[in-house]
């Protein structure tokens, strides 16, 4: 637990959850002169070496220097100035940052490298109270005001702040019997994230997308030029993928991706996720809000999930910030409604880009590929399509 005041009267924060969302929120609400308790479950010595690679957009990478994310970060990270999507068979698409007049797109930073900057930022605060290996235990409303009791190694705590978020993996249980609705649907895809030791497309600053019938496949530039392969397939030639030797690992992969052989190195072994598309809704109660992947899943396609939740924290900071300044009692059930409520066309538009276009490639209706390809072809010449495209994917103008 960090030293500080204890951030308990009516003007604190409560987050569940320190990832990189949840504190990377702490680090904002705290920059705004809100005080904040962050509660994880996990003891700090415990937080395992998270081996993904993260995708930051060009605003988040932005909005993270601006809460003192970057000062900290000690792993390189790798600038993506490219963005290559190809369909077999079709003219390939480039999208450039010079099309949005952006020196870069956004940059790659392996995951347990951004999450070590975070835990370094957070201690710098005297704003935050930080409570690792503790949970929340229930929440009992009293009189409009919840009761928050909190467990924690040195013993049980209660506090009344405001406004809970759950900034967690999902939902925990005590925020579900809050009214809220949890709907999952198995998308029966997986998707599998490959380590390559080398760097598989020439060009040191691009990303690469191939679209196919039956999947997706995702090139990610890393530091020190090596490579990460995101591959959505469904979910039986994922496992069968897992289950081959490196031997026919690599094999298979370079056919898909027509490079040679040598090239696909693994560095240490692909790992599997089922698809799980999973939804709140409402994702708000009477003093609790839920963000991020409590929220709502994101499919692992165009980088849109972590950047979507980004966004989230940034703009409930902004709205805090704004209800402290006219003096708005923030956090209650018609405060929270009305946050989500200008938040749901950026989740639609991701859910359009996400769910919408690769489901779109999964037709094998003649007339929709026949469509399909001709609207390809007409982005493939068109810069104002492709300008258009990469404001929205940014998250710009949602």
């Amino acid at each position: 637990m960090s030293d500080g005041p204890d951030p308990t009267g009516s003007a604190g924060l409560l987050i569940s959850g320190a990832g990189s969302v949840g504190a990377a929120l702490a680090l904002a609400a705290a920059r705004a002169g809100v005080p904040v308790t962050l509660v994880e479950r996990r003891e700090e010595a415990e937080l395992r070496r998270d081996q993904r690679l993260f995708v930051l957009s060009e605003p988040s990478w932005r909005w993270l220097g601006e809460i003192g994310v970057l000062a900290h970060l000690e792993t390189p990270a790798c600038p993506i100035r490219e963005i290559c999507v190809e369909e077999p068979g079709q003219p390939s698409v480039r999208l450039e940052a010079l099309d949005v007049d952006l020196p870069v797109l956004g940059y790659t930073v392996w995951a347990h490298g951004l999450e070590e900057a975070l835990r370094r930022a957070l201690r710098s605060e005297t704003a935050i109270r930080l409570l690792y290996g503790s949970r929340i235990e229930r929440s009992v409303p009293v009189c409009g005001e919840a009761h928050y009791r909190i467990e924690t190694p040195q013993g049980a705590t209660q506090i009344t702040p405001p406004l809970a978020v759950i900034a967690e993996g999902q939902p925990p249980a005590w925020a579900l019997g809050s009214g809220m609705r949890c709907r999952e649907k198995d998308t029966g895809r997986a998707a599998l994230v490959i380590p390559l030791a080398s760097r598989v497309r020439p060009q040191s600053a691009q990303a690469y997308e191939q679209f196919e019938d039956r999947s997706l496949l995702t090139i990610l530039p890393a530091a020190t030029d090596r490579s990460v392969v995101i591959w959505t397939r469904p979910r039986a030639e994922a496992r069968s993928f897992m289950e081959a030797s490196p031997e026919k690992r690599r094999l298979d992969l370079s056919r898909q991706i027509r490079c040679r052989p040598e090239a696909m190195t693994e560095e240490g072994n692909p790992v599997l996720f089922d698809l799980i598309s999973r939804r709140v809704t409402p994702p708000c109660a009477d003093r609790v809000l839920l963000i991020g992947n409590a929220a709502h899943t994101v499919v692992p396609f165009a980088a849109q999930g972590l950047n979507l939740a980004l966004r989230d924290a940034r703009h409930l900071v902004d709205a805090i910030a704004s209800a402290r300044v006219r003096g708005e009692d923030w956090g209650g059930g018609a405060w929270n409604a009305r946050f989500w409520a200008s938040r749901v066309c950026d989740h639609r538009r991701v859910d359009q880009l996400t769910l919408g276009l690769p489901r779109l490639f999964e037709q094998t209706d003649p007339m929709v590929r026949l469509i399909r390809r001709g609207g390809w072809r007409m982005v493939a010449r068109s810069r104002t399509l492709q300008r258009r495209i990469l404001v929205r994917g940014l998250g710009w103008n949602p």
